[in-house]
């Protein structure tokens, strides 16, 4: 696996997104790949010619919702260590003794607000977050 991969993996785990959230998520991208979407009463898509046809999905005001929950619940930055596959919200400490050889081996990569709304909702969606 690439590290990109191994990072991907890591900020799915480590962000725990509620299923509300992932629910608007994904009607957000339907409706970006294949909108407009419409829906029924109960908020299931159907089609506008559907005698159930109750309302077209809002996506501006879903992807709102969205960009709120972020500003709200997601660090500005996330650290990966390369070594042992860990995040962390703070850049790491360099060590004072020079005995630590594991510092020195590990890998460290910065993952943005930008990268992580991406991992978690797609790259197109994230254009509007």
């Amino acid at each position: 696996m690439s590290i990109q991969t191994d990072i991907n993996s890591a900020v799915s785990e480590y962000v725990r997104v509620p299923a509300v959230v992932r629910n608007l998520a994904n009607r957000c991208n339907e409706d970006l790949y294949n909108g407009p979407l419409y829906l029924d009463a109960n908020g299931e898509p159907v089609s506008m010619f559907d005698p159930e046809y109750d309302h077209a999905f809002d996506f501006q005001r879903a992807t709102g919702i969205l960009s709120d929950w972020c500003d709200r619940n997601l660090p500005p930055a996330l650290y990966y260590e390369s070594e042992s596959g860990c995040l962390s919200k703070s850049p790491p400490e360099p060590e004072e003794d020079e005995a630590d050889v594991y510092w020195e081996s590990a890998e460290y990569y910065e993952i943005d607000f930008r990268e992580i709304t991406k991992t978690l909702f797609g790259g197109e969606l994230a254009r509007y977050l």
